[in-house]
């Protein structure tokens, strides 16, 4: 089996809304990280991945790893109706319903390691 890797080579501030509401969170950097799905699917690899609070991949999967909540307004308008002249992930449709599900959604945090 390989070495275990991170789902990034640095730690990450997670983008938290106070963050957001300060302008705090570069997006971009945010953006640019893979998602925890590609770590995941690194196992059919023989690969291992690890989360934490600053190794977290998305920010989507930071909040269902149980690392961040509540989830930014950015990421769901990202997933709903997408972030005017930028990108959008066509998830749940309406902003309201998804900031309800995240709302609702309370994981617990933990070190996750996966390997096949």
């Amino acid at each position: 089996m390989k070495s275990l890797r991170r789902i990034h080579a640095g730690p990450l501030d997670l983008p938290t809304r106070e963050k957001e509401r300060n302008q705090q969170i570069n997006w971009q950097a945010v953006s640019a990280i893979s998602p925890v799905s590609s770590a995941i699917s690194g196992g059919k690899k023989k690969e291992k991945a690890a989360f934490d609070s600053s190794h977290f991949g998305c920010p989507g999967g930071a909040f269902f790893l149980g690392f961040m909540k509540p989830q930014t307004e950015t990421i769901i308008h990202y997933v709903s109706t997408g972030v005017p002249g930028e990108w959008r992930e066509n998830g749940i449709a309406i902003p309201d319903a998804l900031r309800g599900i995240f709302d609702t959604i309370d994981l617990r945090a933990a070190l996750v390691s996966i390997a096949w």
